[in-house]
């Protein structure tokens, strides 16, 4: 059914921005960074048209050592899931 079918794309999308974002914080920190590269989504059938894009945005002006991460999964194109959270340099904790 199309339910099933949107609660496993929504999951799938889910799982895909849970590990980016883990990517990210484990990441070494760039200040003043607008993007972060990420980890490639396996090769699978079940990712099969998912991408994803990862920004950053400092939380004040200059960067200071915190920054709102922002994970957006896609598939075909179209958006699925906006995933947001923080990180910090390891000086800020």
């Amino acid at each position: 059914s199309k339910a099933v079918v949107l609660a496993d794309e929504q999951a799938t999308a889910e799982s895909i921005a849970w590990t980016q974002m883990e990517a990210v914080k484990q990441a070494i920190y760039v200040s003043g960074a607008a993007t972060y590269a990420g980890e490639p989504i396996a090769v699978d059938k079940d990712y099969l048209d998912y991408t994803f894009t990862i920004t950053a945005q400092p939380l004040r002006n200059p960067d200071d050592g915190i920054q709102k991460i922002t994970v957006t999964v896609r598939r075909s194109g179209s958006g699925i899931l906006e995933w947001k959270g923080t990180r910090w340099t390891d000086e800020t904790r």
